[in-house]
């Protein structure tokens, strides 16, 4: 990782528990404002990156049976924070740390694990207070079953979101829509797209066998306690 992206990466991880300041700043130097939380948003889908946050989103939009105002893809927890602050029913989607740091290394290759297990820590650890004020989604919750999800959100937040069936047509539907995001961004290699591949389980593997070195151990641990008092 170049030194100018090591500066960047702490300079964004340092805003993340500073919501005003991280969102002002967005407006004025972010690519996809329209991803960003504002007060006629109805609900924010938020997590870290590969945690099935396209996936998520897609799978809730196709349910609705309107237009409804979504704040997501920013992987910032400002937007959850923000979001708490304004009341705003939002659904934190997890993964299981070293499954999504893995996952992350391989759609970002340019930064180290060491890294990626920071920012996972930097994105989890402000929402730990907050932990009844948003639901916790867990990534083999929605792959398996993302409609009890939205169920559990709205007993939760009282909202009447409409829940995803997971059909064989709505989940081609669902890849088909996240191809063709990936062909729009740009991003057509195999190991960047946001679905199951056989190479990105080839180069996880191999990833798998660097994490495991004792220098990544004591990180790990904290971003494992943090996966589970969130997820408890």
């Amino acid at each position: 990782m170049s030194i100018i992206n090591e500066i960047k990466l702490k300079t964004r991880l340092s805003l993340f528990d500073k919501p005003n300041l991280y969102i002002e700043l967005y407006k004025i130097f972010g690519k996809r404002k329209y991803l960003l939380i504002n007060k006629n948003v109805e609900i924010v889908i938020e997590g870290f990156p590969r945690s099935a946050n396209t996936y998520a989103v897609v799978a809730f939009e196709i349910s609705q049976k309107r237009k409804v105002n979504i704040a997501h893809h920013l992987h910032s927890p400002s937007q959850i924070l923000k979001a708490i602050e304004w009341n705003i029913p939002t659904m934190v989607l997890i993964r299981e740390p070293k499954e999504a740091i893995l996952s992350f290394i391989i759609r970002h290759p340019e930064f180290s694990l060491k890294n990626a297990i920071k920012y996972y820590i930097h994105f989890y650890s402000p929402l730990l207070s907050y932990k009844e004020k948003i639901y916790i989604s867990e990534f083999n919750n929605i792959i398996k079953d993302f409609g009890k999800e939205v169920e559990n959100f709205n007993k939760k937040f009282g909202t009447t979101f409409t829940p995803y069936r997971k059909t064989e047509e709505n989940e081609e539907k669902i890849f088909k829509i996240i191809d063709n995001l990936n062909i729009e961004q740009d991003k057509g290699l195999e190991t960047q797209v946001a679905r199951p591949s056989k190479l990105k389980k080839e180069k996880k593997e191999q990833l798998k066998k660097e994490l495991e070195k004792e220098k990544y151990k004591d990180l790990l641990l904290k971003a494992k306690k943090i996966y589970t008092e969130l997820t408890l």
